[in-house]
């Protein structure tokens, strides 16, 4: 445990943009921390959102004296500038990342900073993550709870629950000790996304552990339907090709699936006049998203959102896939560099 008289100070950064529905709730649970508030800075790093966020964050500060919050403005727009701006800004001995998009247990700190504080080969520590729906609709509630099956997210743990504390390749948001930055430096300002997978992969080349925590819990709120959570699965597989070659290994064989899956459904179609048996895996595909989404359905005691589970499966493995493809061509074939920020916004 952390010596009361000794709690080190907590630097928040919060990178978001457009956040009006969820900034509140998100920085309420952070005041609602059980660490000493004279400990902690919060630093809101806006990417110039043109909704109502800055105003809400603006009225939160002036209602509370403590801890510090900061309004730091962020003209790149994309997280990995947001991060490092609040970083450079930043004076806590401990950095903690959060998402606007996402509630923290009352113990979030403390249990982060009692990990980071007892082990020097901690590099990174986080915890569940929890699926929470943004609406009360059939879409986004079916959408929550699927992505945490391991058939839609696979055998990622800090998804899909554990029961004990255990190292790990990755963790969602992440917390580290402010000396970590001076050996492995900041984010990757060219990664537009998968800034976090390619920070992880260095730490762990860096010899430092990883550690989930079950008791460490995040309660996120999803994509809440399906076209975004098309693109955003998208950007995921299409990123990953250049954290590949950026660090030049594959980081986890299973993201190769999805493209595979996809691939295989495009030949189908190509070769179908040739068998009938050629659709015989599909089929067991259906089958089998169908059967896990009963399984859902049962454990929710909601029936209602089975046909949306299913869609859910589908929307994320083909979109995960079709941007992994396209990522292939782009890297690894027609040798592109990475798309710019400009692009970029125009492909989201």
């Amino acid at each position: 445990m952390i010596n009361h008289l000794h709690f080190p100070f907590v630097s928040i950064i919060i990178p978001c943009r457009n956040e009006e529905r969820f900034i509140k709730n998100c920085l309420d649970s952070l005041l609602n921390q059980n660490y000493p508030k004279d400990k902690m800075e919060i630093l809101v790093v806006d990417g110039m959102s043109n909704d109502k966020t800055r105003e809400i964050i603006k009225e939160i500060k002036n209602k509370n004296s403590k801890p510090d919050i900061y309004l730091i403005d962020n003209h790149q727009k994309f997280t990995p500038f947001a991060f490092n701006i609040g970083f450079k800004k930043s004076k806590g001995d401990i950095i903690v990342r959060c998402d606007a998009h996402s509630e923290y247990d009352k113990n979030y700190i403390k249990k982060i900073v009692s990990w980071l504080v007892k082990d020097k080969k901690i590099g990174n520590v986080g915890g569940v993550w929890i699926n929470k729906p943004s609406s009360d609709n059939l879409k986004a509630r079916a959408i929550a709870f699927t992505l945490e099956h391991f058939f839609c997210v696979g055998p990622n743990k800090y998804r899909t629950g554990v029961k004990d504390v255990r190292e790990v390749d990755t963790v969602p948001f992440g917390a580290w000790r402010r000396e970590l930055f001076n050996k492995i430096g900041l984010w990757n300002e060219n990664f537009l996304r998968a800034e976090d997978l390619e920070f992880n992969v260095r730490i762990k080349k860096a010899g430092y552990k990883i550690i989930l925590d079950p008791e460490i819990k995040i309660y996120y709120y999803p994509r809440e339907n399906f076209l975004k959570l098309f693109k955003t699965m998208f950007q995921y597989g299409y990123w990953k090709n250049y954290v590949n070659k950026e660090l030049k290994v594959i980081s986890s064989f299973r993201q190769i699936i999805p493209p595979l899956f996809v691939l295989y459904l495009l030949l189908a179609i190509i070769f179908s006049f040739i068998s009938f048996w050629l659709w015989a895996p599909f089929i067991f595909y259906l089958v089998l998203s169908l059967l896990f989404s009963l399984d859902i359905s049962f454990k929710h005691n909601d029936f209602k959102i089975l046909p949306f589970s299913f869609w859910t499966f589908i929307t994320s493995h083909i979109g995960y896939g079709l941007g992994y493809l396209k990522g292939v061509l782009d890297v690894w074939i027609l040798k592109k560099q990475r798309p710019n920020k400009k692009q970029f916004e125009i492909t989201r």
